[in-house]
């Protein structure tokens, strides 16, 4: 091997490690190719036969389609008109099932997913309905669409034209590598989304993890009497929030009432884990004192301590 297969190596670390940081893709793409072609491996032929492959045009013209489609708000109206009147998770399954496998054999499947992540999140939010029991049957129905056509998802596009320039280089390969019809992989394409769609309709959406993102954090004095509130007020807080499913919970727990003694802050503390043990929802998240929370004469610097503690987390961490 030659230094130019080590050059090359080097060139794809960079570039998967810059895609990976999340760098921008264009200049790193780009920037591969102008370097290669810098050092000669390879030609200015080589380098810009890209630009003028049709298939990758192709791709090119769909992307604009699919912006004109988003700035003009179309795709945004068509999904809210489709989950507009749906009341249940089923309901927006079985809609989703029923079109978004079509838009995407005649766009490509990328903007799809990402025109209807908003709309089916914005859904699931004012329904609480969790994310996760619909983001993905959306990815997923769109990308069997995608496969019913020529131009339903990009790699399509891409293996049309190399098999193109196979059979264009090598005559007797032009018989069994003719460009594809536009419909022509809807013969694989179509049984495939067929029993995809039954499966995530019958058994997938069963599969999928309940993953509401919802957070609650209840703050205030753990304390039995107080001005400024009580522990029983927690206690029903954490009732409503069990009655309601809220799934993940936070208590941010102040402790030391004016003629308590020291020690009663570790018995409150005792009292409300064993709350939330019984209710089955909850966790005590972090613990301070009333002397740093509830100050009154201006001292900010232990004011800015419980600014640290509830905004940042700051603090010394003990295990759980």
């Amino acid at each position: 091997m030659g230094w130019e297969t080590f050059f090359c190596f080097g060139i794809l670390i960079v570039v998967f490690g810059g895609l990976i940081a999340n760098r921008a893709p264009d200049v790193l793409l780009l920037g591969a190719v102008v370097i290669l072609a810098a050092v000669k491996i390879i030609t200015p032929e080589e380098a810009l036969a890209g630009f003028s492959n049709t298939s990758m045009l192709t791709v090119g013209a769909l992307y604009v389609v699919a912006a004109a489609l988003r700035e003009t708000g179309a795709l945004d109206t068509a999904g809210s008109w489709l989950l507009k009147r749906a009341k249940s998770e089923r309901a927006v399954l079985v809609r989703m099932a029923g079109s978004l496998p079509v838009m995407s054999a005649f766009l490509n499947n990328t903007p799809i997913v990402a025109m209807f992540i908003p709309i089916v999140s914005g859904w699931c939010k004012k329904h609480r309905i969790a994310p996760s029991k619909l983001l993905l049957p959306l990815s997923y129905l769109c990308i069997i669409g995608g496969t019913c056509t020529l131009i339903g998802t990009s790699t399509n596009l891409v293996v049309n034209g190399l098999m193109q320039e196979v059979s264009q280089s090598n005559p007797e390969l032009s018989q069994a590598l003719h460009p594809m019809g536009f419909f022509e992989l809807g013969y694989v394409g179509l049984p495939y989304a067929v029993v995809g769609i039954i499966y995530l309709l019958v058994i997938g959406h069963r599969l999928l993890p309940n993953r509401d993102g919802t957070r609650l954090h209840l703050l205030g004095i753990v304390s039995l009497y107080s001005s400024h509130g009580s522990v029983n007020h927690l206690k029903a807080l954490l009732e409503m929030a069990r009655r309601e499913k809220v799934p993940q919970v936070y208590v941010h727990a102040m402790l030391g009432r004016r003629g308590e003694r020291p020690e009663s802050g570790a018995h409150y503390i005792k009292d409300v884990e064993q709350g939330t043990e019984r209710l089955g929802t909850g966790v005590v998240a972090s613990v301070i004192g009333r002397f740093w929370s509830l100050d009154r004469e201006e001292n900010w610097d232990r004011i800015e301590k419980t600014y640290r503690w509830l905004v940042e987390g700051r603090g010394r961490k003990v295990p759980a």
